[in-house]
C-alpha cells in the first residue's frame, strides 16, 4: 500500500477558521483509511438535549446507518450515552441480536464492523465519532490509534455544528420536496415488523430517526427498502 501523508492536528486551522463538520468528516475519513484501508464511511454526530445527531457523513449511506440506529440502538447511541467506544462485529450479529436491525441492514450495505468514539470538549461528551468499516476485524487494536488521530479534528468539526434540529430537518428536505409516499409506508411497515412495534410507534420512531440523520423521509425510506425489503 503506497505511503499516505496525511495533515496532523497541528497543521489545521483553528479558531474562525476551524473546518466544519462536513470537512472535518472528510479528513478524519482520509486519516481512518490510512489505519484501516477497509474503512468505507464516517460520520460525526452532536448530543442536543441527550440526543445524538448526525452533522456530518461521507454519504447518504453511513447517515441512514446512523439513523437506523437511531431506531434500534446500536454504537453510535450508546457511545456517547456510556462515554466509552463501543464496537459491533456485525458478522455475529442477526435479527434476534440486540441490534438486529443494523446487522440486517449494514451487512446489505457492505459493512462488518462498526466503531463509535465519543467526542469530547473540555471534559464533556459532545457527540460521537463512527466509522463503518467492510471487514469485521479490521478495527481490532487500532481503537486507540484512530481516537488519537481524529478526537481533535472531531471536536473542532462538532464546534462549527450548531444548527438546530429543525434547521436540519429543513434543510434535508429541501432538494427533495416530493416525497413517495407509498415507500414511505412501507419501509415503516418493514421497521414495524422487524422490531416488533406499533405501527404508529414505528412512523414516529422513522421521522425522528431520519431527522437526527439530516436525511429527508423518502431518501431514509430508500435505503431501507434496500437493506431490508428480502
Amino acid at each position: 500500500m503506497p505511503e499516505t501523508t496525511l495533515p496532523t492536528l497541528h497543521d489545521l486551522p483553528t479558531g474562525a477558521d476551524t473546518p466544519r463538520p462536513a470537512n472535518a468528516a472528510s479528513v478524519i475519513f482520509e486519516r481512518a483509511r490510512a489505519v484501516t484501508a477497509g474503512c468505507r464511511w464516517v460520520t460525526l454526530g452532536r448530543l442536543d438535549q441527550g440526543l445524538l445527531h448526525t452533522v456530518a457523513a461521507t454519504g447518504s449511506v453511513p447517515a441512514a446507518l446512523d439513523a437506523v440506529q437511531y431506531l434500534d440502538g446500536g454504537p453510535c447511541v450508546m457511545s456517547p450515552l456510556y462515554g466509552t467506544r463501543v464496537e459491533a462485529r456485525l458478522a455475529d450479529s442477526d435479527e434476534a441480536s440486540p441490534w438486529g436491525l443494523l446487522g440486517l441492514s449494514a451487512g446489505s450495505a457492505g459493512v462488518g464492523s462498526v466503531l463509535s468514539l465519543p467526542v469530547t470538549d473540555d471534559g464533556v461528551v459532545v457527540g460521537a465519532l463512527t466509522l463503518y468499516d467492510s471487514r469485521g476485524d479490521a478495527l481490532d487494536g487500532h481503537e486507540q490509534q484512530l481516537a488519537d488521530l481524529c478526537a481533535g479534528l472531531a471536536v473542532d468539526g462538532l464546534r462549527r455544528a450548531e444548527q438546530t434540529p429543525a434547521q436540519r430537518l429543513a434543510n434535508a428536505l429541501a432538494p427533495e420536496r416530493a416525497r413517495d409516499q407509498n415507500s414511505i409506508d412501507w419501509a415503516i411497515s418493514l421497521v414495524a415488523r422487524l422490531v416488533d412495534a406499533d405501527p404508529a410507534d414505528a412512523s414516529d420512531s422513522f421521522r425522528r430517526a431520519a431527522t437526527r440523520a439530516g436525511m429527508s423521509d423518502s431518501a431514509l425510506a430508500a435505503h431501507l427498502i434496500e437493506w431490508l425489503d428480502t
